[in-house]
């Protein structure tokens, strides 16, 4: 899991990651990463490999105020379809999802 909020300046790091396994071999985080960082947003975009079983956990996660959301990869695309509180219409058509976002604890895909 990622860290729960580290601290800056007085201010939450906000965390977003790639939910998938694997997700090592992905650049996702690095070519994220480098967006956050030009335009200066203070988030960091992390590798979360995660085991089917730990895929509910995972998501449940994301309602913290310390999270955005997340993009999700193989093999959780269909099953993170069903974790999340709203589907987007196109989501809801194809049965998957790719982005997780955290709108005050409301998990839309």
């Amino acid at each position: 899991m990622a860290e729960w909020g580290s601290r800056r300046e007085d201010q939450t790091v906000k965390h977003v990651g790639l939910i998938g396994h694997p997700v090592a071999h992905s650049v996702s985080a690095r070519f994220q990463q480098a967006a956050f960082d030009a335009f200066g947003i203070d988030a960091r975009y992390e590798a979360w490999d995660t085991l089917p079983e730990g895929l509910g956990q995972r998501i449940e996660g994301l309602r913290g105020e310390d999270f955005l959301g997340a993009n999700v990869t193989v093999p959780h695309k269909e099953a993170a379809a069903t974790a999340v509180d709203v589907l987007d219409p196109v989501a809801e058509a194809v049965g998957a999802i790719n982005t997780i976002v955290n709108d005050g604890g409301v998990l839309t895909g």
